[in-house]
């Protein structure tokens, strides 16, 4: 998909690439992290609205409500991530208004960690999940093939997914039971998510050092880290809790 998104410089000089790279790479890198921002204040507002209501009008039908509301927004996640891939692959028409959605859907979902996490685990997890990143840029610069390792990852993300899906049946027989291979699931599942995060993080620096220049590909490639930096925090959150064992009630 990338790669039939740009066409290759002919004879250019290689301070033009870099400094094309660099432009490319500021503006996925910030398109990023408005999308993180975008989801960031939804999850507050939403959470303040959503508290405010639970304390108005604390009965089981405004509980249902919200669990429908979460039902939704994460159907609407997955409806909204089929259709920018669509329209990337077209590649005729911008896909900042559907990406707009989906920081706003992301934003929504995100507020059950506000409002029933501890505010220490959220801000660890957030902290680690940039830590990471960094590192990875860092790798992702000076690594000269890194097409294996997203081999990989995609390799142990969707063999973990079947396996899921086995154990979801295995869970009603005997539930107890399942408790440590689920631990080892989540740790797979974990580590196949930063393997993929490492390869596109790669994969998007070559498109940069290849300049390319489109305003729409930038979108697509800040919305595939935006994917990437969410799942690592909602995965980094899970296993805090986990660990400390500490959320709100």
């Amino acid at each position: 998909m990338y790669e039939q998104s740009f066409k290759k410089p002919g004879s250019v000089p290689a301070s033009s690439v870099d400094v094309r790279s660099n432009s490319f790479l500021s503006k996925v890198y910030g398109y990023m992290a408005i999308g993180i921002l975008i989801s960031a204040v939804v999850a507050f507002l939403a959470a303040l609205g959503f508290q405010a209501w639970f304390n108005a009008s604390p009965s089981e039908t405004v509980y249902t409500t919200y669990i429908y509301v979460m039902i939704a927004s994460f159907v609407g996640l997955i409806i909204t991530s089929v259709v920018i891939s669509f329209i990337s692959l077209k590649g005729k028409r911008s896909i900042i208004v559907p990406a707009i959605i989906y920081s706003v859907l992301m934003g929504v979902v995100f507020s059950e960690f506000v409002l029933f996490v501890d505010s220490y685990i959220v801000g660890t997890a957030f902290a680690i999940t940039a830590m990471t990143f960094a590192i990875m840029y860092f790798i992702g610069k000076v690594a000269k093939n890194l097409s294996w390792v997203g081999n990989l990852g995609y390799g142990l993300f969707f063999g973990a997914m079947m396996m899921s899906l086995f154990f979801l049946l295995l869970y009603f027989v005997a539930p107890g039971a399942l408790t440590p291979f689920a631990i080892i699931l989540d740790s797979v599942i974990f580590v196949a998510i930063l393997l993929i995060t490492m390869f596109d993080v790669w994969r998007i620096q070559q498109i940069a050092n290849r300049g390319a220049q489109s305003n729409n590909l930038a979108l697509y490639c800040a919305f595939s880290l935006y994917v990437d930096f969410m799942y690592i925090l909602m995965r980094l959150i899970f296993i805090l809790i986990r660990l400390f064992g500490s959320s709100r009630r």
